[in-house]
């Protein structure tokens, strides 16, 4: 399910364009779903999901009403209204309190017939519904013709009081955690996890919009292999923690790397020599590095706030670390997320790496994007950095 390639902002007579919903709407039939987000090179499990979901529910095939009194209804309603193109009702089922009344009254403001190809549909199913934090989210998929399908795509719908069900752009408003929960959907119906898998850290991810309820998280459940001792990479290593190099060879590459930009940094060479010199350090200790693809970094002295940096600022930010401690590994198939700690004169930082699992070359760009993702979270950060400060 590809929910990426759908465009916000595009007329609906191209078909697309559609914002997910919510509702809430508790049932006796749920129970959690358990599922990989990955696994070591050995096909050990590293990191483990799992999401609410109704388990009495079956395929649905959506069909005209008139009322908005369960999720399901609003979810019929919501799409017996676009095939209309009536955009003051679809307004008046925008639900208020997590932003997505506004988000619609902008998009039909700038699209006045943004519903029209829903005429187009055939029909849509509701395949799959799930629970997470008072909202319900339904996967959906779009028909053009009998047995033709369109695209998949998730709705989402909040109820209030459990009698007026609303429609929400939870699953597309570009939160961080809602893109998590996203890659959950996907990958709950591609794998299945253990529920008896047992791991040491639990993160709880739930919408974060006004509405929510500190209900249905999404889990993830993760473990991390922890050196007995830090160890550190520094321009002044010790001659014994120079010698102890040879036998760690996941560190190789980013030990090599960081000595080469820390030595550049201090020499007073052209700035030919100087691009000359990272040009081969990044060469000999980079997978797949993208001069023109922002780095990701998360800020921990503004609660792990993102920004982007262009390959360069990443690079002399860099250097500016006087030692990085490697403290743990996170395993996945291809890759392995090394956990350290950036040391400066008077501070510190959370700093993670990938690196290759075959020949340990850095890599900025992880076969594997939900965890990916996950990582590179707000919420992932905070929850790593709490667990580092309390070992």
């Amino acid at each position: 399910m590809e929910v990426e390639v759908i465009v916000v902002k595009i007329k609906l007579s191209n078909l697309f364009i559609i914002f997910l919903f919510n509702s809430y709407f508790v049932t006796a039939g749920e129970k959690k779903e358990y599922f990989t987000i990955s696994s070591d090179s050995l096909g050990n499990e590293t990191v483990i999901g799992s999401v609410f979901v109704n388990n009495d529910f079956q395929v649905t095939e959506l069909q005209t009403t008139v009322n908005n009194s369960s999720s399901i209804n609003a979810l019929e309603y919501y799409y017996t209204l676009g095939k209309e193109n009536n955009t003051s009702e679809i307004k008046k089922i925008s639900y208020g309190r997590d932003g997505s009344l506004n988000w619609m009254n902008r998009e039909i403001k700038a699209i006045p017939d943004k519903f029209s190809g829903f005429k187009k549909l055939h029909k849509v199913d509701a395949t799959k519904h799930l629970f997470w934090g008072g909202y319900d989210i339904y996967v959906v998929d779009w028909y053009i013709a009998k047995d033709k399908k369109l695209m998949s795509w998730y709705d989402s719908v909040y109820c209030e009081n459990g009698s007026k069900c609303f429609i929400s752009n939870l699953m597309i408003n570009g939160d961080e955690n809602s893109g998590i929960y996203a890659d959950a959907i996907k990958l709950s119906s591609q794998s299945v996890g253990s529920s008896i898998t047992k791991f040491p850290y639990k993160l709880a991810v739930l919408p974060d919009t006004k509405a929510t309820k500190q209900q249905h998280p999404l889990d993830i459940s993760f473990k991390i292999d922890w050196l007995k001792k830090p160890y550190v990479i520094s321009l002044n290593d010790t001659e014994e923690n120079t010698k102890s190099k040879v036998t760690v060879k996941e560190l190789v590459k980013i030990s090599d790397f960081f000595t080469a930009i820390w030595r550049l940094n201090a020499q007073q060479s052209s700035v030919e020599a100087q691009k000359a010199g990272l040009t081969k350090a990044i060469s000999e200790n980079w997978l797949d590095f993208n001069p023109r693809k922002m780095f990701s970094v998360l800020d921990q002295n503004k609660n792990f706030k993102k920004s982007t940096y262009l390959p360069s600022a990443y690079i002399q930010k860099l250097t500016k670390i006087d030692s990085y401690l490697v403290l743990g590994y996170l395993h996945a198939e291809s890759e392995t997320y090394i956990i350290g700690k950036g040391k400066y004169e008077n501070s510190s930082e959370l700093i993670l790496f990938a690196i290759n699992n075959t020949d340990y070359k850095l890599k900025q760009s992880p076969k594997n994007k939900a965890l990916h993702t996950t990582i590179y979270s707000a919420i992932f950060h905070q929850k790593l950095n709490d667990i580092v400060r309390e070992r």
